[in-house]
């Protein structure tokens, strides 16, 4: 071997122990580390943001016409039909994959008419129908398929009403409704918001006696008038129609 002269003689015979094999160790744990970071960090979520529901809720409106057997029937038309417009924010980093809205009766109040009152029948354009038999703390389902893009906004609409039967003549349903989305197979849906919502729709304020004097508002004015009244304490969402009719109950 040749003998080393100069500085090199105080080095060691050998470089890989001391200066490139400690390298290259630092080098494969440092890898070894990052990819096991990787393994127990959890992928990106989308993360849903509900915003204030928008409530489409005025008069009802019927058309009719002759059936086959000469009688005259009718139907709620669909524009007069309520609306209830979500808004929603994915404020995550993954695509987030809606599969059903749900819609909770947190409280029902069943307003009676006074006097005679035409048929209820809801059309068939609604997206949503609740049963006549619901009870408050039921939840009512609707399947849906809507996505929406990180750091994307979504807005769409249910069209909401109440299964009819001949015994709904005249009668008023106001639901307080909380409204929630199913997403990505997460265990609990994401809360967009409380309703409130007049089935069929909003009576007018000379229809359920509100604007007769206290003196007058007896039988069974004072029956419509108190259910109103009830009604008028809930909370949720409303439209801007009803709005004016529980501010004349409260």
């Amino acid at each position: 071997m040749k003998q080393r002269t100069g500085w090199r003689k105080h080095l060691p015979e050998s470089l890989w122990p001391v200066i490139v094999g400690p390298l290259i160790v630092g080098l494969v744990l440092a890898g070894v580390t990052g990819a096991a970071k990787g393994l127990f960090v959890d992928d990106p979520a989308p993360d849903l943001l509900g915003l204030d529901p928008v409530v489409h809720n005025g008069p009802a409106e019927y058309e009719g016409w002759l059936n086959s057997e000469g009688f005259r029937v009718s139907q709620q038309t669909s524009d007069s039909g309520t609306r209830v417009e979500l808004r929603l924010k994915n404020e995550g980093e993954r695509r987030a994959y809606i599969t059903a809205a749900t819609f909770t009766i947190s409280r029902l109040i069943r307003v009676p008419p006074c006097g005679a009152g035409g048929g209820v029948m809801l059309s068939g354009h609604y997206a949503v129908v609740l049963p006549r038999d619901a009870a408050e703390g039921e939840t009512i389902e609707a399947p849906i398929d809507r996505q929406i893009l990180p750091d994307g906004v979504d807005r769409f609409e249910f069209r909401v009403g109440r299964d009819r039967d001949g015994m709904d003549v005249g009668l008023t349903y106001v639901y307080q409704l909380d409204v929630a989305l199913r997403h990505d197979g997460a265990s609990e849906p994401v809360d967009v918001g409380r309703i409130l919502v007049a089935l069929p729709g909003v009576p007018s304020i000379a229809a359920t006696g509100l604007n007769r004097p206290p003196s007058e508002q007896q039988g069974c004015i004072e029956d419509t008038v108190k259910s109103l009244q009830e009604a008028a304490e809930l909370d949720g969402t409303r439209s801007p129609a009803l709005e004016r009719l529980l501010a004349e109950a409260h």
